[in-house]
């Protein structure tokens, strides 16, 4: 009987077939056939005369059949091509920063042959076998993670660790880049802090927009300008404001931003709190002549 891809994810189901999920996402075609299969609980001789009947395999025939055939004809030369693609995919993902199992990279490798995958093709299987896990990044991926963290703190846009997988994911594949990932990262922004859209569509960033509120926190609290960020709640409630009575959303200004800073208890503790309670306990003390 045939096996279902019932209560399977991708990869099991790839795995029941002779492959690996990520040779299914180098074709948007084999990728939606994929997720179809897998929502759908098909059977493994349902997939495979999908498979069969796509776009994406009468164009890849003739190569898969030359391919077979020097496997039986000559095993040799086939076993060579194999170890020769799969020691530069070893070097691809070495370079990315993946981490792969020999068995999945001999799979890689073989398949890639048979069917001709190209360059591009190739990249979307490399991109498709990364598994993000905060902290444990390397090579061109923990690269793109810094660019893709610095762009979204840049912007104010919390991003959790499945968007970040998505975003690391998309970049490494070639889906997109991290110039075209800014674009929207940007229109995040524009939505997330409404009272700031003219700025943003200028150019700004909201680090740049929040940079007088940031400089006000670090001196009040004093504390380090390099530990406040855009993130920190008080800021974030004076970049988002509220909505006045034209229903139009206006940030706090930064002498409402400070006056709320004076009423969180951190500031108590500070130097200019005593300093300013000292001046007014002085003024009052003048006011009733109780100092010269």
């Amino acid at each position: 009987m045939a096996k279902t891809a019932a209560k399977l994810d991708e990869t099991t189901f790839a795995a029941q077939l002779g492959y690996a999920a990520s040779f299914f996402y180098q074709s948007s075609e084999l990728k939606s056939l994929l997720k179809q299969a897998v929502k759908e609980g098909w059977s493994t001789d349902r997939f495979k005369g999908k498979f069969m009947a796509t776009s994406w395999y009468r164009t890849h025939q003739q190569n898969e059949r030359q391919f077979n055939e020097l496997e039986k004809r000559d095993p040799a030369t086939a076993s060579a091509q194999i170890a020769a693609q799969k020691a530069k995919l070893a070097d691809q993902f070495s370079q990315a920063g993946i981490q792969v199992n020999e068995a999945r990279l001999n799979q890689i490798a073989r398949l890639s042959l048979v069917y001709g995958s190209t360059n591009e093709q190739i990249q979307d299987m490399i991109g498709a076998e990364f598994k993000y896990t905060p902290g444990e990044t390397a090579g061109a991926v923990a690269d793109t993670e810094t660019q893709i963290r610095s762009l979204a703190r840049d912007y104010g846009v919390n991003a959790s660790p499945d968007q970040l997988s998505d975003w690391i994911g998309g970049v490494i594949s070639g889906e997109f880049t991290v110039q075209s990932l800014q674009d929207f990262v940007r229109d995040m922004a524009r939505s997330k802090y409404m009272g700031y859209q003219k700025q943003i569509d200028a150019g700004m960033t909201v680090r740049d927009i929040a940079s007088p509120y940031l400089n006000s926190y670090a001196r009040i609290l004093e504390t380090d300008a390099q530990n406040v960020n855009v993130e920190d709640p008080l800021v974030q409630k004076a970049l988002q404001g509220s909505m006045d009575k034209q229903g139009q959303v206006v940030p706090q200004t930064v002498y409402e931003f400070e006056k709320t800073l004076r009423k969180d208890p951190r500031w108590l503790k500070t130097q200019n709190a005593h300093d300013d309670m000292t001046n007014l306990a002085l003024r009052i003390g003048q006011d009733f002549g109780l100092v010269g």
